[in-house]
């Protein structure tokens, strides 16, 4: 509870993808975390099962700007349990090939 509202206190709380982790530690920064780097830290702690509200995708005219959600990649190369609440459904990276 005290991180969560150290978090919605903060002025300027940045959005922390996988790549951002390392820094972001290194500078004490505060944010929250993409799904992919929920998954570097689950895959650090050896956490097999998280639950999240939703992932990042590929994002409008993303044929111009190349905008895709790092979520994907992770999401596809995870061996992780993820629960989606939204549509109350269970998914295996692992047993469905990352689809």
């Amino acid at each position: 509870a005290q991180e969560l509202e150290s978090l919605a206190a903060h002025a300027n709380p940045m959005k922390l993808s996988a790549r951002d982790l390392a820094s972001a530690m290194n500078s004490a920064a505060t944010g929250g975390l993409t799904v992919a780097a929920t998954l570097s830290a689950c895959a650090a702690a050896e956490i097999r099962v998280f639950a999240t509200g939703g992932i990042g995708g590929v994002h409008r005219e993303w044929n111009q700007s190349l905008d895709i959600s790092a979520d994907l990649a992770a999401l596809a190369r995870a061996r992780y349990h993820r629960v989606r609440r939204r549509k109350k459904y269970f998914r295996s990276a692992r047993n469905f090939g990352g689809a």
